[in-house]
């Protein structure tokens, strides 16, 4: 590992900002107006965040300031740390009225969402937490360290270089969620306009006496509590959309188009080698960098520890490519159980409502087959960003 630190360190910090520029201001450094990006693809998110995000800019301008110490180097530190506690507010604050709506009577399905947008939320809290106590360790060593200038930029470099990869990765992150989110909206309006029809057929019962009053406020509850359900995924895709646009420092609000997740080529897997992969990723991990160029006994600890995470990473991606084709058998007897619905009610066997919701529930397996693909890919792209040092 020690053999190519040197490499390493080298090539990180001919990715950041020369000292001469350091003045210079970011691209887009301010939310004015100005549409950074219109139209968002996948591919694209590293390249935009680079380019637009805030604390990217912020981040690089801070190392550059490092290589000669000065009062406006240790200024750039706290603009940083100041940054960086606005988005951890920011982030607090959505959980704050996520956890809010739990408190609530709500569906289990919606629940669920609302856990896992908090989950994701926290995700991003814990990313910045990092992120504010490695700066505020570096303002509190600045003043002692100024006759080490060297070792406090190389330092600083693999920092600000993993804290600007985790912020990319957390951008794709809301990419795939958004995603995965809009997919379920969709099939809970397919629900809801099923149950819709069958409080229709309900009501008539009604009042033919074929069913009890109660019977019927069930299941007209049953829509109003998928109805609020539905405005609050909405409210929550919008959040997630939103939190983007701020990513890529444009209004919150602004109507970006979002392309849908690309599909995950599964010739992916048959080139995945632990023990090839793991020897591409282990000289790139940042945080056995860290431990090495802080001279750290615990360097080797650190190496078996993201080893160990690079193992789970791996045993993951085949995970989530088991569940696919799960699903995707799931799938299959779907499609055989829908023929014979369909030709029993071609024949007059079962009524319509009985068909539409055999049609519901092939639509939301093949729903589940989306999503699973989608999971498939969130794993392999977790599995890239290992490989090029993250420990995640």
């Amino acid at each position: 590992m020690k053999k190519v630190l040197a490499v390493l360190l080298a090539g990180i910090l001919l990715l950041l900002p020369l000292p001469a520029l350091a003045d210079s201001e970011p691209a887009n450094e301010t939310v004015d107006g100005t549409v950074n990006v219109p139209r968002l693809a996948f591919g694209m998110i590293e390249e935009y965040m680079n380019t637009y995000n805030a604390q990217i800019s912020e981040n690089k301008s801070a190392v550059a300031d490092i290589v000669v110490p000065t009062v406006d180097a240790k200024k750039a530190l706290e603009r940083v740390i100041e940054v960086i506690k606005i988005q951890i507010d920011t982030y607090n604050t959505s959980i704050t009225q996520l956890k809010d709506k739990l408190n609530g009577s709500l569906p289990d399905a919606e629940k669920e969402m609302i856990n896992n947008l908090i989950a994701n939320y926290e995700s991003l809290v814990v990313i910045s937490e990092f992120n504010k106590t490695s700066y505020e360790q570096q303002l509190k060593e600045f003043d002692a360290n100024v006759a080490r200038a060297s070792d406090a930029q190389t330092k600083a470099a693999i920092q600000a270089e993993m804290a600007n990869q985790q912020i990319i990765w957390g951008a794709e992150q809301l990419f795939l969620t958004h995603n995965t989110l809009k997919k379920q909206i969709k099939g809970q309006s397919d629900q809801l306009e099923f149950l819709s029809k069958q409080l229709a057929i309900m009501k008539q019962q009604e009042e033919l006496g074929l069913i009890t009053a109660t019977t019927y406020k069930n299941m007209e509850k049953n829509v109003k509590d998928l109805e609020f359900a539905l405005k609050t995924m909405k409210n929550q895709l919008a959040s997630l959309k939103g939190q983007l646009n701020v990513m890529f420092n444009q209004d919150y609000d602004y109507n970006m188009i979002i392309e849908e997740t690309p599909e995950f080529d599964l010739d992916l897997l048959l080139q995945m080698d632990f023990e090839q992969d793991y020897k591409i990723a282990e000289p790139n991990s940042y945080s056995v960098l860290l431990k090495l160029v802080n001279e750290s006994a615990q360097w080797e600890a650190e190496e078996r520890n993201f080893k160990l995470k690079f193992k789970d990473c791996y045993n993951n991606v085949f995970t989530k490519y088991e569940n696919l084709k799960l699903a995707e058998g799931r799938l299959e007897e779907q499609k055989e159980l829908f023929k014979q619905y369909s030709l029993k009610y071609e024949l007059g066997l079962i009524s319509k409502i009985a068909f539409e919701e055999q049609k519901l529930a092939l639509d939301n397996q093949e729903m589940n087959v989306q999503i699973a693909k989608e999971e498939l890919f969130k794993a392999y792209r977790q599995y890239e960003w290992m490989k090029k040092g993250l420990t995640l």
